[in-house]
Protein backbone atom coordinates (compact mmCIF):
# COMPACT_ATOMS: atom_id res chain seq x y z
CA UNK A 1 0.00 0.00 0.00
CA UNK A 2 1.48 3.71 -0.40
CA UNK A 3 2.04 5.86 1.83
CA UNK A 4 0.50 9.34 1.82
CA UNK A 5 2.67 12.32 1.93
CA UNK A 6 1.79 14.82 4.35
CA UNK A 7 3.32 17.44 1.90
CA UNK A 8 1.30 16.18 -1.19
CA UNK A 9 -2.11 16.05 0.76
CA UNK A 10 -1.40 19.82 1.66
CA UNK A 11 -0.62 21.13 -1.76
CA UNK A 12 -3.67 19.43 -2.64
CA UNK A 13 -5.72 21.15 -0.14
CA UNK A 14 -3.84 24.35 -0.47
CA UNK A 15 -3.83 24.34 -4.72
CA UNK A 16 -7.51 23.47 -4.75
CA UNK A 17 -8.70 26.84 -3.65
CA UNK A 18 -5.76 28.68 -4.84
CA UNK A 19 -6.74 27.72 -8.62
CA UNK A 20 -10.36 27.77 -8.07
CA UNK A 21 -10.04 31.46 -6.56
CA UNK A 22 -7.79 32.32 -9.67
CA UNK A 23 -11.10 31.13 -11.88
CA UNK A 24 -13.72 32.56 -9.66
CA UNK A 25 -11.85 36.19 -10.23
CA UNK A 26 -11.23 35.56 -13.95
CA UNK A 27 -14.96 34.76 -13.94
CA UNK A 28 -15.69 37.14 -11.69
CA UNK A 29 -13.84 39.74 -14.08
CA UNK A 30 -15.33 38.72 -17.19
CA UNK A 31 -18.52 39.40 -16.42
CA UNK A 32 -17.97 42.49 -14.87
CA UNK A 33 -16.44 44.00 -17.72
CA UNK A 34 -19.19 42.80 -19.82
CA UNK A 35 -21.39 44.48 -17.62
CA UNK A 36 -19.71 47.67 -17.82
CA UNK A 37 -18.54 47.91 -21.25
CA UNK A 38 -22.68 47.14 -22.13
CA UNK A 39 -23.38 50.47 -20.52
CA UNK A 40 -20.07 52.12 -21.69
CA UNK A 41 -21.50 50.82 -25.36
CA UNK A 42 -25.06 51.98 -24.18
CA UNK A 43 -24.15 55.23 -23.35
CA UNK A 44 -22.83 55.59 -27.04
CA UNK A 45 -25.64 54.50 -28.88
CA UNK A 46 -27.70 56.99 -26.63
CA UNK A 47 -25.37 59.82 -27.51
CA UNK A 48 -25.16 58.95 -31.30
CA UNK A 49 -28.79 58.79 -31.71
CA UNK A 50 -29.42 62.38 -30.38
CA UNK A 51 -26.10 63.74 -32.30
CA UNK A 52 -27.77 62.38 -35.76
CA UNK A 53 -31.07 64.09 -34.38
CA UNK A 54 -29.64 67.46 -33.86
CA UNK A 55 -27.15 67.49 -36.88
CA UNK A 56 -30.64 66.56 -39.35
CA UNK A 57 -33.45 68.06 -37.51
CA UNK A 58 -33.24 71.40 -39.50
CA UNK A 59 -31.46 70.07 -42.70
CA UNK A 60 -33.62 66.89 -43.78
CA UNK A 61 -36.38 67.73 -45.54
CA UNK A 62 -35.91 65.16 -48.64
CA UNK A 63 -35.17 61.22 -49.01
CA UNK A 64 -32.10 60.86 -49.20
CA UNK A 65 -29.95 57.99 -50.99
CA UNK A 66 -27.77 55.04 -47.95
CA UNK A 67 -24.78 56.46 -46.46
CA UNK A 68 -21.82 54.27 -47.09
CA UNK A 69 -19.97 54.62 -43.66
CA UNK A 70 -17.08 52.72 -45.17
CA UNK A 71 -16.06 55.85 -46.62
CA UNK A 72 -13.22 54.39 -48.70
CA UNK A 73 -12.17 57.99 -50.10
CA UNK A 74 -10.90 59.74 -47.21
CA UNK A 75 -7.19 59.53 -47.28
CA UNK A 76 -5.71 57.21 -44.64
CA UNK A 77 -3.10 55.12 -44.06
CA UNK A 78 -3.16 51.64 -44.42
CA UNK A 79 -3.58 50.52 -40.78
CA UNK A 80 -6.29 53.47 -40.12
CA UNK A 81 -8.29 52.79 -43.17
CA UNK A 82 -8.27 48.89 -42.46
CA UNK A 83 -9.81 50.21 -38.55
CA UNK A 84 -12.13 52.30 -40.28
CA UNK A 85 -13.51 49.47 -42.93
CA UNK A 86 -13.81 47.01 -40.68
CA UNK A 87 -15.37 48.79 -37.30
CA UNK A 88 -17.66 51.08 -39.84
CA UNK A 89 -19.67 47.51 -40.44
CA UNK A 90 -20.22 47.27 -36.59
CA UNK A 91 -22.79 50.04 -36.18
CA UNK A 92 -25.68 51.05 -38.30
CA UNK A 93 -28.19 53.65 -38.02
CA UNK A 94 -31.68 54.96 -39.57
CA UNK A 95 -33.03 58.29 -39.47
CA UNK A 96 -37.12 58.75 -40.75
CA UNK A 97 -38.97 62.16 -41.31
CA UNK A 98 -42.20 61.25 -41.04
CA UNK A 99 -43.26 58.18 -42.43
CA UNK A 100 -40.10 58.22 -44.68
CA UNK A 101 -36.41 57.04 -44.42
CA UNK A 102 -34.62 60.03 -45.00
CA UNK A 103 -31.12 58.60 -44.62
CA UNK A 104 -29.63 55.17 -43.12
CA UNK A 105 -26.11 53.05 -43.41
CA UNK A 106 -25.81 50.95 -45.98
CA UNK A 107 -25.33 47.94 -43.95
CA UNK A 108 -29.03 49.38 -41.77
CA UNK A 109 -32.05 46.97 -41.53
CA UNK A 110 -34.08 47.05 -44.87
CA UNK A 111 -36.80 49.78 -45.16
CA UNK A 112 -39.58 47.29 -44.67
CA UNK A 113 -38.66 46.68 -40.94
CA UNK A 114 -40.80 49.36 -38.92
CA UNK A 115 -38.94 51.24 -36.29
CA UNK A 116 -39.07 49.72 -32.93
CA UNK A 117 -40.43 51.39 -29.57
CA UNK A 118 -38.29 53.92 -28.05
CA UNK A 119 -35.62 52.86 -26.25
CA UNK A 120 -32.72 49.38 -26.72
CA UNK A 121 -33.55 46.44 -28.64
CA UNK A 122 -31.71 43.51 -29.28
CA UNK A 123 -32.40 41.73 -32.81
CA UNK A 124 -30.54 39.27 -35.36
CA UNK A 125 -30.04 40.27 -38.83
CA UNK A 126 -28.11 37.76 -41.60
CA UNK A 127 -26.46 35.33 -38.79
CA UNK A 128 -25.61 38.28 -36.86
CA UNK A 129 -26.67 39.40 -33.24
CA UNK A 130 -27.78 43.15 -32.50
CA UNK A 131 -28.32 45.83 -30.32
CA UNK A 132 -29.96 48.97 -31.00
CA UNK A 133 -31.33 52.39 -29.49
CA UNK A 134 -34.59 53.83 -31.33
CA UNK A 135 -35.36 57.65 -30.51
CA UNK A 136 -38.72 59.43 -31.02
CA UNK A 137 -39.08 62.70 -31.52
CA UNK A 138 -42.63 63.75 -31.51
CA UNK A 139 -42.10 67.88 -32.07
CA UNK A 140 -39.84 67.20 -35.03
CA UNK A 141 -41.51 63.95 -36.14
CA UNK A 142 -38.39 62.31 -36.00
CA UNK A 143 -37.55 58.79 -35.76
CA UNK A 144 -33.83 58.07 -35.25
CA UNK A 145 -32.52 54.08 -34.91
CA UNK A 146 -28.95 53.56 -34.20
CA UNK A 147 -27.63 49.35 -33.45
CA UNK A 148 -24.43 47.72 -33.00
CA UNK A 149 -23.24 44.54 -33.33
CA UNK A 150 -22.83 42.62 -30.39
CA UNK A 151 -19.67 41.46 -31.62
CA UNK A 152 -17.99 44.40 -30.74
CA UNK A 153 -18.55 44.38 -27.10
CA UNK A 154 -17.84 40.79 -26.98
CA UNK A 155 -14.67 41.16 -28.77
CA UNK A 156 -13.57 43.95 -26.40
CA UNK A 157 -14.75 41.65 -23.93
CA UNK A 158 -12.79 39.19 -24.57
CA UNK A 159 -9.40 41.15 -25.39
CA UNK A 160 -10.05 42.14 -21.37
CA UNK A 161 -10.66 38.86 -19.68
CA UNK A 162 -7.81 37.59 -21.92
CA UNK A 163 -5.38 40.46 -20.42
CA UNK A 164 -6.59 39.30 -17.19
CA UNK A 165 -6.61 35.38 -17.27
CA UNK A 166 -3.77 34.59 -19.55
CA UNK A 167 -1.06 36.42 -16.60
CA UNK A 168 -2.88 35.04 -14.35
CA UNK A 169 -2.25 31.23 -16.13
CA UNK A 170 1.09 32.02 -16.97
CA UNK A 171 1.66 32.79 -13.15
CA UNK A 172 0.22 29.53 -11.84
CA UNK A 173 3.55 27.14 -12.35
CA UNK A 174 5.17 29.93 -10.28
CA UNK A 175 2.43 29.92 -7.61
CA UNK A 176 2.88 26.48 -7.49
CA UNK A 177 6.32 26.38 -7.24
CA UNK A 178 6.94 28.75 -4.66
CA UNK A 179 3.84 26.66 -2.52
CA UNK A 180 5.80 23.57 -2.89
CA UNK A 181 8.71 25.33 -1.60
CA UNK A 182 6.14 27.08 1.13
CA UNK A 183 5.17 23.50 2.15
CA UNK A 184 8.65 21.64 2.00
CA UNK A 185 10.26 24.38 4.25
CA UNK A 186 6.89 24.63 6.37
CA UNK A 187 7.27 20.73 7.21
CA UNK A 188 11.11 21.27 7.60
CA UNK A 189 10.87 21.81 12.15
CA UNK A 190 8.57 18.39 11.41
CA UNK A 191 11.62 16.02 9.35
CA UNK A 192 14.06 17.77 12.17
CA UNK A 193 11.74 16.42 14.77
CA UNK A 194 11.39 12.92 13.21
CA UNK A 195 15.23 12.82 12.85
CA UNK A 196 16.01 13.68 16.17
CA UNK A 197 13.89 10.68 17.50
CA UNK A 198 15.03 8.88 14.53
CA UNK A 199 18.88 9.26 15.77
CA UNK A 200 18.18 8.73 19.62
CA UNK A 201 19.75 5.23 21.32
CA UNK A 202 17.34 2.31 21.98
CA UNK A 203 17.70 2.84 25.55
CA UNK A 204 17.75 6.76 25.74
CA UNK A 205 14.54 7.51 27.47
CA UNK A 206 15.34 11.06 28.32
CA UNK A 207 12.77 13.52 27.41
CA UNK A 208 12.52 15.19 23.84
CA UNK A 209 13.01 18.81 24.24
CA UNK A 210 10.08 20.66 22.81
CA UNK A 211 11.10 24.22 23.98
CA UNK A 212 11.91 25.32 20.76
CA UNK A 213 9.05 22.93 18.39
CA UNK A 214 5.92 24.77 16.61
CA UNK A 215 2.63 24.89 18.19
CA UNK A 216 1.72 22.03 16.16
CA UNK A 217 4.48 19.44 16.64
CA UNK A 218 4.68 20.17 20.72
CA UNK A 219 1.54 18.49 21.81
CA UNK A 220 3.25 15.42 19.68
CA UNK A 221 6.76 15.62 21.92
CA UNK A 222 4.63 15.84 24.91
CA UNK A 223 2.83 12.85 24.28
CA UNK A 224 5.92 11.45 22.84
CA UNK A 225 7.71 12.41 26.64
CA UNK A 226 4.41 10.85 28.24
CA UNK A 227 5.06 7.24 26.79
CA UNK A 228 8.55 7.72 27.37
CA UNK A 229 7.67 8.06 30.93
CA UNK A 230 5.53 5.33 31.18
CA UNK A 231 7.78 3.09 29.15
CA UNK A 232 10.86 4.17 31.54
CA UNK A 233 8.91 2.87 34.46
CA UNK A 234 7.95 0.11 32.65
CA UNK A 235 11.62 -1.27 31.91
CA UNK A 236 12.92 -0.45 35.40
CA UNK A 237 9.50 -2.78 37.00
CA UNK A 238 10.31 -5.39 34.77
CA UNK A 239 14.04 -5.61 35.22
CA UNK A 240 13.09 -5.40 39.00
CA UNK A 241 10.85 -8.21 38.22
CA UNK A 242 13.15 -10.39 36.19
CA UNK A 243 15.66 -9.80 38.59
CA UNK A 244 13.31 -10.96 41.95
CA UNK A 245 12.01 -13.60 39.98
CA UNK A 246 15.71 -14.92 39.05
CA UNK A 247 16.11 -14.55 43.24
CA UNK A 248 13.00 -16.18 43.60
CA UNK A 249 13.85 -19.33 41.25
CA UNK A 250 16.89 -19.72 42.37
CA UNK A 251 15.90 -20.97 45.88
CA UNK A 252 13.14 -23.23 44.92
CA UNK A 253 15.22 -25.17 42.28
CA UNK A 254 18.51 -25.62 44.46
CA UNK A 255 16.27 -26.98 47.39
CA UNK A 256 14.81 -29.32 44.27
CA UNK A 257 18.70 -30.47 43.85
CA UNK A 258 18.94 -30.96 47.37
CA UNK A 259 15.93 -33.20 47.29
CA UNK A 260 16.93 -35.21 44.81
CA UNK A 261 20.54 -35.12 46.11
CA UNK A 262 19.30 -37.22 49.24
CA UNK A 263 16.93 -39.33 47.75
CA UNK A 264 19.70 -40.79 45.19
CA UNK A 265 21.81 -41.04 48.66
CA UNK A 266 19.21 -42.41 50.73
CA UNK A 267 20.56 -45.38 52.70
CA UNK A 268 16.62 -47.03 52.80
CA UNK A 269 13.53 -46.68 51.44
CA UNK A 270 12.06 -44.44 54.24
CA UNK A 271 14.59 -41.36 53.79
CA UNK A 272 14.24 -41.72 49.57
CA UNK A 273 10.24 -41.79 50.31
CA UNK A 274 10.73 -38.46 52.54
CA UNK A 275 13.18 -37.03 50.17
CA UNK A 276 10.73 -37.51 47.19
CA UNK A 277 7.79 -36.25 49.36
CA UNK A 278 10.01 -33.25 49.84
CA UNK A 279 10.75 -33.00 46.14
CA UNK A 280 7.00 -33.15 45.20
CA UNK A 281 6.44 -30.16 47.32
CA UNK A 282 9.54 -28.29 46.45
CA UNK A 283 8.15 -28.75 42.40
CA UNK A 284 4.34 -27.98 43.43
CA UNK A 285 5.67 -24.78 44.83
CA UNK A 286 7.87 -23.85 42.16
CA UNK A 287 4.78 -24.61 39.70
CA UNK A 288 2.80 -22.43 41.52
CA UNK A 289 5.59 -19.56 40.99
CA UNK A 290 6.10 -20.00 37.28
CA UNK A 291 1.88 -19.95 36.92
CA UNK A 292 1.62 -16.37 39.33
CA UNK A 293 4.63 -14.81 36.77
CA UNK A 294 2.86 -16.37 33.44
CA UNK A 295 -0.54 -15.05 35.00
CA UNK A 296 1.22 -11.53 36.13
CA UNK A 297 2.32 -10.97 32.36
CA UNK A 298 -0.86 -12.55 30.25
CA UNK A 299 -2.82 -9.95 32.14
CA UNK A 300 -0.81 -7.21 30.33
CA UNK A 301 -2.24 -8.82 26.86
CA UNK A 302 -5.74 -9.62 28.26
CA UNK A 303 -7.42 -6.14 28.61
CA UNK A 304 -10.94 -6.35 26.63
CA UNK A 305 -13.51 -4.05 26.61
CA UNK A 306 -15.42 -3.97 29.27
CA UNK A 307 -19.33 -6.00 28.99
CA UNK A 308 -22.26 -6.39 31.20
CA UNK A 309 -21.94 -8.50 34.19
CA UNK A 310 -23.83 -9.40 37.17
CA UNK A 311 -21.33 -9.45 40.41
CA UNK A 312 -23.07 -11.88 42.70
CA UNK A 313 -22.89 -14.53 39.54
CA UNK A 314 -19.27 -13.94 38.37
CA UNK A 315 -18.37 -14.42 42.02
CA UNK A 316 -20.19 -17.91 42.83
CA UNK A 317 -18.53 -18.75 39.50
CA UNK A 318 -15.13 -18.52 41.28
CA UNK A 319 -16.07 -20.20 44.66
CA UNK A 320 -17.16 -23.03 43.61
CA UNK A 321 -13.64 -23.76 41.96
CA UNK A 322 -12.33 -23.52 45.67
CA UNK A 323 -15.13 -25.64 47.52
CA UNK A 324 -12.70 -28.52 47.51
CA UNK A 325 -9.92 -26.79 49.32
CA UNK A 326 -12.02 -25.10 51.71
CA UNK A 327 -13.80 -28.54 52.28
CA UNK A 328 -10.68 -30.38 52.78
CA UNK A 329 -9.75 -27.72 55.37
CA UNK A 330 -13.33 -27.88 56.71
CA UNK A 331 -13.79 -23.66 56.39
CA UNK A 332 -17.22 -22.46 55.98
CA UNK A 333 -17.35 -20.78 52.34
CA UNK A 334 -20.06 -18.50 51.91
CA UNK A 335 -21.99 -15.94 49.61
CA UNK A 336 -24.33 -13.21 50.38
CA UNK A 337 -25.32 -9.69 49.24
CA UNK A 338 -27.58 -8.49 46.51
CA UNK A 339 -28.16 -10.90 43.44
CA UNK A 340 -29.29 -8.29 41.19
CA UNK A 341 -26.23 -6.53 41.42
CA UNK A 342 -24.75 -5.17 37.44
CA UNK A 343 -22.02 -3.06 36.03
CA UNK A 344 -19.75 -2.86 33.40
CA UNK A 345 -16.28 -4.68 33.86
CA UNK A 346 -14.10 -7.20 32.08
CA UNK A 347 -14.76 -10.72 33.11
CA UNK A 348 -11.89 -12.84 32.44
CA UNK A 349 -9.42 -10.50 34.42
CA UNK A 350 -12.12 -9.75 37.12
CA UNK A 351 -11.83 -13.71 37.89
CA UNK A 352 -8.15 -13.84 37.92
CA UNK A 353 -8.40 -11.07 40.47
CA UNK A 354 -11.80 -12.45 42.38
CA UNK A 355 -9.48 -16.10 42.52
CA UNK A 356 -6.32 -15.02 43.92
CA UNK A 357 -8.47 -13.11 46.45
CA UNK A 358 -10.31 -16.06 47.17
CA UNK A 359 -7.32 -18.47 46.94
CA UNK A 360 -5.27 -16.57 49.72
CA UNK A 361 -8.42 -16.18 51.92
CA UNK A 362 -8.99 -19.97 52.35
CA UNK A 363 -5.05 -20.65 52.26
CA UNK A 364 -4.23 -18.54 55.60
CA UNK A 365 -7.84 -19.17 57.33
CA UNK A 366 -7.03 -21.94 59.58
CA UNK A 367 -9.50 -25.03 60.09
CA UNK A 368 -13.07 -24.49 61.11
CA UNK A 369 -12.87 -21.15 59.90
CA UNK A 370 -14.82 -19.14 57.49
CA UNK A 371 -14.50 -17.15 54.23
CA UNK A 372 -17.58 -14.77 53.43
CA UNK A 373 -17.78 -12.94 49.99
CA UNK A 374 -20.22 -10.18 49.84
CA UNK A 375 -21.82 -7.56 47.10
CA UNK A 376 -23.31 -4.58 47.98
CA UNK A 377 -23.33 -1.06 46.81
CA UNK A 378 -21.83 2.10 48.12
CA UNK A 379 -23.91 5.38 46.30
CA UNK A 380 -23.34 4.59 42.68
CA UNK A 381 -20.31 2.02 43.32
CA UNK A 382 -20.80 -1.24 43.35
CA UNK A 383 -18.70 -3.33 46.29
CA UNK A 384 -16.99 -6.50 46.63
CA UNK A 385 -15.95 -7.41 50.03
CA UNK A 386 -13.97 -10.72 51.48
CA UNK A 387 -13.65 -11.47 54.48
CA UNK A 388 -11.76 -13.84 56.30
CA UNK A 389 -10.60 -15.53 59.74
CA UNK A 390 -7.47 -16.04 59.07
CA UNK A 391 -4.17 -14.09 60.76
CA UNK A 392 -4.62 -11.01 58.93
CA UNK A 393 -2.41 -8.69 57.84
CA UNK A 394 -0.39 -5.92 60.14
CA UNK A 395 -1.62 -2.34 59.28
CA UNK A 396 2.37 -1.27 58.65
CA UNK A 397 2.54 -4.19 55.90
CA UNK A 398 -0.71 -3.62 54.21
CA UNK A 399 0.82 -1.74 51.41
CA UNK A 400 3.95 -3.76 50.98
CA UNK A 401 1.83 -6.46 50.48
CA UNK A 402 0.71 -5.61 46.88
CA UNK A 403 4.61 -5.82 45.73
CA UNK A 404 5.79 -8.10 43.73
CA UNK A 405 7.65 -11.52 45.96
CA UNK A 406 6.53 -9.41 48.90
CA UNK A 407 5.57 -11.99 51.86
CA UNK A 408 5.24 -11.46 55.38
CA UNK A 409 7.99 -12.54 57.63
CA UNK A 410 5.64 -14.64 60.05
CA UNK A 411 3.48 -16.10 58.15
CA UNK A 412 3.82 -19.50 58.16
CA UNK A 413 2.16 -20.37 54.93
CA UNK A 414 4.29 -20.36 52.15
CA UNK A 415 3.88 -18.65 48.93
CA UNK A 416 5.07 -16.75 46.10
CA UNK A 417 4.45 -12.66 46.99
CA UNK A 418 2.88 -12.23 43.83
CA UNK A 419 -0.75 -13.06 44.85
CA UNK A 420 -1.73 -9.85 46.13
CA UNK A 421 0.81 -7.89 43.17
CA UNK A 422 -1.30 -9.55 40.35
CA UNK A 423 -4.85 -8.61 42.10
CA UNK A 424 -3.26 -4.42 42.40
CA UNK A 425 -1.68 -4.90 38.83
CA UNK A 426 -5.78 -5.92 37.41
CA UNK A 427 -7.37 -3.74 40.30
CA UNK A 428 -5.15 -0.58 38.48
CA UNK A 429 -6.57 -1.86 34.77
CA UNK A 430 -10.20 -2.03 35.44
CA UNK A 431 -9.87 1.55 37.89
CA UNK A 432 -11.04 -0.94 40.95
CA UNK A 433 -9.90 0.94 44.33
CA UNK A 434 -8.40 -1.97 46.57
CA UNK A 435 -8.74 -1.60 50.20
CA UNK A 436 -7.20 -4.28 52.87
CA UNK A 437 -8.22 -3.74 56.51
CA UNK A 438 -10.07 -5.65 59.54
CA UNK A 439 -13.17 -7.57 59.99
CA UNK A 440 -16.18 -5.68 62.49
CA UNK A 441 -15.31 -8.40 64.99
CA UNK A 442 -12.50 -10.70 65.67
CA UNK A 443 -8.82 -11.37 64.04
CA UNK A 444 -9.09 -11.76 60.23
CA UNK A 445 -9.00 -9.83 56.89
CA UNK A 446 -11.30 -7.96 54.91
CA UNK A 447 -10.71 -6.90 51.33
CA UNK A 448 -13.05 -3.84 49.70
CA UNK A 449 -13.42 -3.35 46.17
CA UNK A 450 -15.12 -0.46 45.20
CA UNK A 451 -15.90 -0.37 41.92
CA UNK A 452 -16.17 2.64 39.16
CA UNK A 453 -19.73 4.91 39.25
CA UNK A 454 -21.71 2.39 36.84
Amino acid sequence: MKRKSLSHKLMKKLAVPIVATIFAIAIIGYLVALEEIDEVYDSELITAANVLWLVNRDDVTNPRTKVDLKVRNIDLEGIDQEALTEYAQWRAFRLWKGSKIVIASDNARLESVLPAKQGFEDFKQDGDRWRSFTLHIPEDDMIVEVAEKEDARLELVRNIAGSVIWPLLLVLPVIGILLWRGVYAGLGDLRFFTHAIRERAPDDMSKIDVEDTPTEIAPLGNALNNLLEKLEGSLVHERMFMDNAAHELRTPLAALRIQADLALTAKNSKEREKALHELIRGVERSAKLVDQMLVLGKTKLQFKPSVKIRFHDLLQQNIKLHVPLALKKHIDLSLTGDETLEGMSQPELLSTLLNNLLENAIKYTPEEGSVTADVSVHGRHPIITITDTGPGIPEAEREKVFDRFYRIADHAQAGSGLGLAIVRHIADMLEIQITLGTPEKGPGLRVWLLFPVQ
